[in-house]
């Protein structure tokens, strides 16, 4: 039993222990600590300074809530899910089953194309497999005067990025299409294509947690052994029909085909190849420019 400096019983210290010694034996302490303080901010509404200080009588219903909370994440379900929500660039974005959680690594490359882009003429951008719609619900709030398109297969998919996009008062336009397929609604004329498209190959799904495996949606996450660069491919084919001259292609990729993507994407006739690491030191991201129209690569 915990006590508090008068020697009396801490309620709030002994819940707070309780579910920390459960998350504890699923996830390790270092992430039971992330966990418990999402808990009880997002749940009970108790500060990390709260947590610390004071002695809070947390209500009944609330600790029925939290404690429902961890039972989810004992199973391993994301809690970005169970919550229903992520910050991503700062932004409240909206999640269920139907799109990928929002990585920090994309919130990076939202950074960089913000970094290169901010401050240029209006400019006309296509999300590629927007999911969420984090990374155009993003970009339409950074840079001014942009003007945005999301494209996505999924028609759930495409309900939880326009629910983003008017929550976060942004203004997308949204089209549901394949990108491996008919791509007659995208606009033409695009200075900027961005793509956070499916990278990670069957085989790799040995190295991936139960929490991504069994409850984000594989449609957007894996592609086939033997076609690794699928969707970079087909990217760089729309780059070509839609791009205006000295447009910018911004990609999240696989780090482990980062020099055959960016061999690609110089045999198709784009220019300026650069490939930046993300923040754990892996080559996460790539930007070229169609410096003229090719296309007959």
């Amino acid at each position: 039993m915990l006590l508090n400096l008068y020697g009396h019983t801490d309620p709030m210290k002994e819940f707070i222990s309780k579910i920390r010694k459960q998350l504890d034996s699923v996830y390790g302490s270092g992430e039971a600590e992330w966990l418990v303080r999402s808990i009880m901010e997002d749940v009970c509404g108790i500060t990390r300074t709260d947590m610390l200080l004071k002695d809070i009588k947390i209500p009944d219903e609330k600790k029925r809530e939290a404690e429902k909370v961890v039972g989810r994440l004992l199973k391993k379900e994301p809690l970005q899910y169970i919550l229903g929500s992520v910050m991503f660039c700062g932004i409240k974005i909206s999640v269920s089953p139907a799109v990928l959680i929002p990585r920090p690594e994309t919130a990076e490359l939202v950074r960089h194309i913000v970094a290169q882009e901010t401050g240029k003429s209006p400019l006309r951008i296509l999300d590629l497999c927007t999911g969420s719609g984090c990374i155009a619900v993003a970009l339409a709030k950074t840079i001014k005067g942009a003007e945005l398109f999301a494209a996505e297969i999924s028609p759930e998919a495409i309900s939880v990025a326009r629910n983003n996009a008017a929550e976060n008062g942004a203004d997308i336009k949204f089209v549901e299409c394949d990108v491996l397929g008919d791509i007659s609604g995208l606009p033409a004329k695009t200075d900027i294509i961005v793509s956070n498209p499916p990278y990670v190959t069957e085989s790799e799904k040995k190295e991936m947690e139960a929490n991504v495996l069994n409850y984000e949606p594989h449609r957007a996450l894996f592609v086939p052994d033997d076609d690794p660069l699928l969707f970079y491919r087909r990217i760089a084919d729309i780059g070509l029909s839609l791009l205006n001259p000295q447009g910018r292609l911004y990609l999240e990729i696989n780090s482990s085909y980062w020099g055959e993507t960016a061999e690609m994407l110089q045999q198709k006739g784009y220019t300026a190849i650069t490939v930046k690491k993300d923040s754990y030191n892996k080559e996460r991201f790539i930007a070229c420019t169609l410096t003229q129209k090719i296309t007959d690569k």
